[in-house]
C-alpha cells in the first residue's frame, strides 16, 4: 500500500467531498489518501445510527406535532448530505437512542442511561414501512434503566439488553428478546457483570463492565430458552472502555482494539501522550475503515481513519474546536465516511484518494 497522508483539507462543497472514490484501503493500486471534512446541516438530535443505503442515517429529535400542537419525539430517516428528511414516524417521548439490524430491516428505539430511571420501553420500527411494529418493556424498576441494547447481526429479530442502576446488586441481564418476546432465562440480579454487550457470533454475547477498575469481561451463550453465563475474566488493562464489535473484532472507546476470543490487543491508540478528555472508536463493517475521534477540550479534535484488517491508524486530521464545544458521537458510515456530532455542529469526514497528476 502506498503512503497515507494525514492532511485536513477544507472543502468548499459537499459535492467535492462526495466525488472522491469509495475508500477501499485494501486496494493495492491506491497510492495516497487524505481526510476531507465539511459541515452538515446542524440539528439538536439524539444519538443516531447508520443505514446501509448510501447517504442515509436515522436520528431521533423533537418536532411539533401539528395535530395536537405539542412537542413530540420522532424517528427520522435523513439524507445526511442535504439534511432532507426522507421518512419519519412518531416514537415514545423518552426515546434517545436507536439501534439498527445488520440487514437494515429493523430499528429498535429506546432510552439509554438514567435520564429517567424506570423507563424500559423498547419500540421496534419496521424500516420497510417505517412504522412502529411492536412495543415491549425491559424489566426495569424506579431506580434502574437500560444501559445497553444490541441487535444480533445474524438475526434482525433478536436483541440483547442490560438493565442497570446506581446501587449495588441491581444489575439485570443480559436479557434476550426474540420475535418481540423476552426469553425466560437470564442471569439474575448482580452487583457485577456486563454493562455493555457485543454479539461476537450468532449465539454468543461478550460483555464488559468497562466503567470500573477490576473490570469483569463475561461470555454468555444464547439459546432457545434464554441467556446463560459461561465464563468471565477480570482485567484492568481493558478499563476504561465501552466496547462495540464487528464480528470477532472489539473496539473500545479509548482506542483499544481486541481480537475475540483471545482478547489479544490488535491495536492500542490509547498509548499516547495526548490526554484526551473524550474519545470514541467504532466501525461499520470489517471492509470499511474504523474511525477514532480524540477530543481535547478547548484545543482540538483528532480524527483517525483506521485501515481495515490491520487497523493501522492513518491518515489523520486535526480540527480546531471551541472552548465550550463537547463531543457527542462518531457514526461510521458504510461508504468509508463518518458523521461526527458535537454540541454545536455536525461534520462529515471522508477518505479521498490522492490521484497522481
Amino acid at each position: 500500500m502506498g503512503k497515507l497522508l494525514g492532511t485536513l483539507i477544507a472543502v468548499g462543497s459537499l459535492l467535492t467531498v462526495l466525488s472522491g472514490c469509495g475508500g477501499d484501503l485494501s486496494n493495492p493500486s491506491i497510492q495516497t489518501w487524505r481526510i476531507e471534512t465539511s459541515s452538515l446541516p446542524y440539528e439538536a438530535t439524539y444519538l443516531g445510527a447508520a443505514l446501509s443505503t448510501p447517504g442515509r442515517a436515522l436520528r431521533i429529535r423533537d418536532v411539533t406535532n401539528p395535530s395536537v400542537l405539542t412537542i413530540n419525539r420522532v424517528l427520522e430517516e435523513v439524507d445526511y448530505v442535504s439534511g432532507h428528511v426522507v421518512r419519519s414516524t412518531f416514537v415514545f417521548d423518552g426515546a434517545t437512542k436507536v439501534a439498527v439490524s445488520a440487514d437494515g430491516s429493523q430499528a429498535y428505539v429506546y432510552q439509554l442511561g438514567g435520564l429517567s430511571a424506570g423507563e424500559g420501553l423498547i419500540q421496534r420500527v419496521s424500516l420497510s414501512t417505517f412504522t412502529v411494529s411492536a412495543a415491549y418493556s425491559a424489566p426495569v424498576t424506579p431506580t434502574t434503566f437500560i444501559s445497553d441494547l444490541e441487535v444480533n447481526p445474524w438475526n434482525p429479530m433478536e436483541i440483547a439488553v442490560v438493565v442497570n442502576g446506581t446501587s449495588s446488586g441491581n444489575r439485570i441481564g443480559p436479557l434476550c428478546f426474540r420475535n418481540d418476546a423476552m426469553l425466560a432465562s437470564y442471569p439474575g440480579t448482580n452487583s457485577t457483570g456486563a454493562l455493555e454487550l457485543c454479539y461476537v457470533n450468532r449465539n454468543t454475547i461478550w460483555g464488559s463492565d468497562g466503567n470500573s477498575v477490576g473490570a469483569e469481561q463475561t461470555t454468555y451463550t444464547v439459546g432457545n430458552s434464554g441467556v446463560f453465563k459461561v465464563g468471565s475474566t477480570t482485567s484492568n488493562a481493558l478499563y476504561p472502555n465501552r466496547f462495540s464489535s464487528v464480528g470477532s473484532v472489539l473496539f473500545g472507546d479509548s482506542g483499544l482494539i481486541l481480537s475475540y476470543p483471545s482478547l489479544s490487543i490488535v491495536r492500542n491508540l490509547a498509548q499516547t501522550s495526548v490526554p484526551y478528555n473524550t474519545s470514541s472508536l467504532s466501525a461499520s463493517t470489517s471492509s470499511n475503515p474504523a474511525w477514532f475521534v480524540g477530543f481535547l477540550q478547548s484545543q482540538k479534535m483528532d480524527v483517525l481513519a483506521l485501515t481495515p484488517g490491520s487497523w493501522e491508524p492513518a491518515p489523520t486530521a486535526s480540527i480546531p474546536i471551541a472552548s465550550s464545544e463537547l463531543f457527542y458521537q462518531v457514526l461510521p458510515l458504510p461508504d468509508s465516511s463518518a458523521i461526527i456530532q458535537t454540541s454545536s455542529r455536525t461534520l462529515l469526514v471522508r477518505l479521498v484518494e490522492e490521484r497522481a497528476e
